[in-house]
């Protein structure tokens, strides 16, 4: 397995047990392990467990020639990216190795550029039309959601609100305070 990965220049390290693997995942930063079910000292599932603990990013491949339906359950709602049975095809193997990668490569860009999007800050901006938008946007200055919102038309804004008009208002002003995370609305 090692020299498949090896071949195609993927980095690689061995280690004997699971607690060696655990040891070296929490002293470096590994993207992606590929494990054996059963392993001596520590079992696949319960380093899944550990590594995932400390390194929520790291994506788990376990192997195994004893596949079980509710092992790999098991795995996967631990956070195991896959779950291959032996005999390993070398294809199989690379494929899965490289989609975990490209799920790695995704998420570490998305952390990187999420907040260029926000401006660096964790506050976001709500997004509007019209002047009755703008006004209720000075009523949540430090909205915490980015919302984009049609016109409201102005005649079920106005004072001569008719009960449809109202409940349609009403249920636009819930959302939004549901959206800008606020508890209650009152009309």
């Amino acid at each position: 397995m090692a020299k498949i990965l090896q071949s195609a220049a993927y980095d690689v390290v061995e280690m004997d047990n699971g607690q060696s693997a655990l040891g070296h995942i929490l002293e470096n930063d590994i993207d992606i392990l590929v494990t054996d079910l059963r392993l001596p000292v520590m079992d696949g599932v319960e380093l899944l467990k550990r590594a995932k603990a400390a390194h929520q990013e790291i994506e788990v491949i376990l192997i195994t020639g004893y596949g079980t339906v509710e092992v790999a359950a098991e795995a996967i709602k631990e956070g195991a990216y896959d779950f291959i049975t032996k005999p390993i095809k070398k294809a199989q193997l690379l494929r899965t190795v490289e989609k975990a990668a490209e799920r790695q490569y995704l998420s570490r860009e998305n952390r990187e550029l999420r907040p260029q999007l926000t401006g660096g800050s964790n506050s976001r901006r709500l997004i509007y039309v019209s002047s009755e938008m703008r006004n209720i946007a000075r009523m949540a200055p430090s909205c915490t959601l980015t919302v984009s919102l049609a016109e409201i038309p102005v005649d079920a804004m106005s004072a001569s609100k008719t009960t449809s008009s109202s409940v349609r208002l009403s249920g636009i002003f819930a959302r939004l305070a549901w959206a800008l995370g606020t508890k209650t609305y009152s009309a």
